[in-house]
């Protein structure tokens, strides 16, 4: 049995890889690198991935979980990727040179960050892309739907380039060469370069002068008369967790939106600190050491530890989209146990589930065990927890293993339920889950080494 979930033609997992296997989803790659050239379809399992590739050779990546892929300054060449609605994928520290590189290319759903990429050919589709420091679109990128950009020169070559439904933050400039590249439904809080002139947009959603604007900067209105008109305003975007696009429920962001979603993606969402005074919010915790409110670790002598968490989803039965840990998930398991990246790992799975020893089920997922209810008040007892069971035939008061940010769901196998979170899910029947109240189990263990 295999642990990946999505369908591809060749296979990468740092946990059971090997340069040597055939790239099935049972003998994985080690390594994109090991794929052949011009591979598509590449599914990259849970991991840390460091080091590029030979810079002809082509790869089409997707991951499968939550994904980094360090280049620590090397390069390797991208083509219509699109990580779109799968796991989360993260492209870092690329060196120069030509990156992404094909006529009609997509790239969908990436984090580039410090990544200096020179898009060539034409038709080029970006959407659903968020742009960190250092990072930058270039050449003839046409259609740019959907990012995030943060501290970014971005130039593009103005050949008809459409900007829409996308962030630029304070840090970020937006060089339009031509008159014909178009705006529309942005929040530009950057500046906008015009013919070796900064420019910037002065109004916000409702039509008022921003309080940062810079006196000594000439509205972009001065360029373009449309440019408000067309939707593009200045605000605040507020966000809570960047890379999974999660803000909250006044953003800005989320004033606009089209039928691929709002502008950058985004989703509203709601964070709870550990410390949470919410009367909706109960949490406790076993042989867990919170001395420090911002780095709750296993208490010594204990090799592992409990959070269980309760908390309102919303007023109304709704279904549960995302739900997300803000700690260190991306451990590496290549280093030896108790090393910063591996201790205190958020991982409910237990250790001594049979198949683990099988071929194939790695690449690891880190899970979290939850169980909901469509309770108006509250939930206390068992009974009270009922996982929508007249929808799914889950069983109530059952806790269901589920991955760490993803979609939480139920999966028939079989006539069996499982969460998302278990490999036996594999293969089954995925539905959605309807709740007012959700408690979720986080166990924290200490040198995972699986």
């Amino acid at each position: 049995m295999s642990e990946f979930k999505i369908p591809g033609d060749r296979y990468v997992s740092q946990w059971n890889g090997s340069p040597a296997n055939s790239g099935t989803a049972l003998a994985p790659y080690v390594h994109p690198a090991n794929a052949p050239i011009n591979s598509s379809n590449i599914v990259i399992g849970s991991g840390i991935y460091k080091g590029g590739w030979v810079n002809n050779q082509f790869r089409a990546v997707r991951s499968d979980g939550i994904v980094i892929l360090d280049f620590q300054g090397g390069v390797g060449l991208l083509n219509s990727t699109d990580n779109e609605g799968y796991g989360t994928l993260i492209i870092r520290n690329h060196g120069s040179g030509i990156v992404i590189s094909g006529f009609s290319a997509s790239i969908r759903g990436i984090i580039f960050e410090n990544f200096a990429p020179v898009i060539t050919g034409g038709g080029i589709m970006a959407r659903n892309n968020i742009y960190l420091v250092g990072s930058s679109l270039q050449e003839n990128t046409r259609i740019i739907s959907h990012c995030i950009f943060f501290e970014e020169n971005l130039s593009t070559s103005g050949n008809g380039t459409v900007f829409r439904n996308c962030y630029f933050d304070k840090n970020s400039i937006v060089e339009i060469k031509q008159v014909n590249d178009t705006t529309i439904n942005n929040m530009i809080n950057g500046k906008i370069f015009v013919n070796q002139v900064n420019y910037e947009l002065k109004r916000d959603f409702n039509g008022n002068i921003r309080l940062d604007a810079d006196p000594n900067i000439l509205d972009y209105i001065n360029i373009d008369v449309q440019i408000y008109s067309k939707g593009n305003f200045c605000g605040e975007p507020k966000f809570i967790d960047l890379i999974n696009r999660i803000v909250e429920p006044d953003s800005d962001l989320l004033k606009k939106v089209d039928s691929v979603g709002f502008i950058g993606g985004v989703r509203p969402g709601k964070s709870i600190p550990v410390n949470s005074s919410d009367s909706d919010v109960t949490i406790t915790t076993t042989d867990i050491d919170t001395s420090n409110p911002t780095n709750w670790v296993i208490q010594s002598p204990a090799t592992s530890g409990t959070i269980k968490i309760v908390w309102k989803l919303s007023d109304n039965i709704s279904e549960i989209q995302r739900l997300l840990l803000d700690a260190l998930l991306s451990f590496d398991g290549s280093v030896a146990g108790g090393s910063v990246v591996n201790n205190n790992v958020p991982d409910i799975f237990p250790t001594a589930y049979t198949p683990l020893s099988q071929v194939g089920l790695k690449p690891n997922r880190l899970t979290y065990a939850l169980r909901t209810s469509q309770s108006i008040s509250k939930p206390v007892i068992d009974a009270e927890w009922d996982n929508d069971n007249v929808a799914l035939g889950t069983t109530v008061g059952a806790f269901y293993i589920q991955e760490w940010n993803t979609k939480p769901t139920i999966v028939t196998v079989i006539g069996v339920q499982y969460g998302n979170g278990n490999p036996e899910s594999i293969g089954g029947v995925s539905n959605g889950i309807n709740a007012r109240w959700a408690e979720a189990e986080i166990r924290l263990t200490n040198n995972r080494s699986f």
